[in-house]
């Protein structure tokens, strides 16, 4: 009848973890920062939101822009163009807050457009900015030539990006880094250095697709805790006078990767070395509806791999390419925009 006990006790212990998890999720703080970015106080004022955010960023790019210090794990090429909701000082401003007066990566920025905006004017004596914008007419009215305009615009600043860091992240200007990302993007990187095979890792993948990525480690820290329990029981049941030494650990220590998803280029890291094949082999594919630059990637035989949680928040309500308003899937639940 032991094994029966030693079930009835990991069964008890299986749930009472899911149970002590579910009450410790609700006054945890998240590596998502959702809440960060879309404050409840600000429902149905995106205005005003997007006014609160530029001013905190302007404030940390102000306060950082003199540090001089760098490091050179990778570097960051920042898409930008010409757009009215000022999301490239978003993106800059707190990624220089996420670093502080610490190292941090080599930044320049990837212009698409074929004039500067005022904040890129601004900017150009303490950032680099070089330009791709191409001499070929676009039918701009036409979606299949926008598409087809935006992945070479992709793969050209991929292309001309400083490749003195063996890892490079093309970052969209309306991609915003998480609280937690300098730390989390190490991880990436020690994982990329030993798996040489990965050509790419994206670092975002919309939430409302993303089903619950904490499942599985959900079900691994219920399963240790639940081990936990029946070593404890046991040592006590049948060894009064064991070893003293018992140990235990589990430990996630940073981001896991996955199958890359079919979706999405706010983020990609690309490994410097493959960059050159690439950019030849991907550019030679125009871009369109039924094939985006997304889709272009991920059907390549390039390989790639996802993180299990975004490094990055989309903050790009409006489209360049559709030229509308789109919804924006890192809103929080019950959060509106009007």
């Amino acid at each position: 009848m032991l094994w029966k006990n030693q079930i009835v006790r990991l069964f008890l212990g299986l749930i009472s973890s899911l149970f002590l998890i579910s009450i410790l999720k609700a006054f945890l703080p998240t590596i998502a920062s959702e809440d960060f970015f879309f404050p409840a106080s600000y429902n149905g004022n995106l205005e005003g939101l997007q006014e609160k955010r530029v001013r905190e960023a302007r404030e940390l790019f102000q306060l950082y822009r003199e540090n001089e210090k760098r490091f050179f794990d990778f570097s960051i090429t920042i898409i930008t163009t010409d757009r009215p909701q000022n999301y490239l000082i978003q993106s800059i401003g707190y990624l220089f807050g996420e670093y502080g007066n610490k190292a941090r990566p080599y930044i320049e920025i990837c212009n698409v457009d074929q004039r500067y905006n005022e904040f890129l004017k601004e900017i150009q004596d303490h950032i680099n900015i070089f330009n791709v914008s191409e001499k070929i007419q676009y039918d701009t009215e036409s979606l299949d030539q926008r598409l087809e305009k935006e992945a070479r615009d992709y793969w050209k600043c991929l292309q001309n990006s400083d490749r003195h860091s063996p890892f490079i992240l093309l970052l969209e200007d309306d991609a915003v880094a998480t609280l937690e990302f300098a730390k989390l993007i190490q991880s990436v990187i020690s994982h990329l250095k030993s798996h040489d095979s990965i050509d790419y890792v994206k670092l975002y993948y919309p939430p409302r697709k993303c089903g619950n990525p904490a499942v599985f480690l959900i079900f691994i820290i219920s399963l240790s805790f639940s081990w936990c329990l029946l070593y404890l029981s046991s040592f006590i049941q049948w060894s009064p006078n064991g070893p003293k030494d018992l140990d235990h650990r589990w430990s996630a220590g940073g981001v896991y990767l996955s199958y890359p998803k079919s979706c999405c280029t706010q983020a990609v890291l690309f490994r410097t070395c493959r960059i050159a094949e690439i950019v030849s082999e991907l550019s030679k594919i125009p871009g369109n509806i039924q094939l985006p630059k997304d889709k272009i990637l991920d059907s390549s035989k390039f390989v790639g791999r996802s993180t299990d949680t975004n490094l990055f928040i989309h903050i790009g309500s409006y489209s360049s390419v559709l030229r509308k308003n789109v919804h924006l899937d890192d809103l929080v639940r019950g959060f509106e925009l009007s």
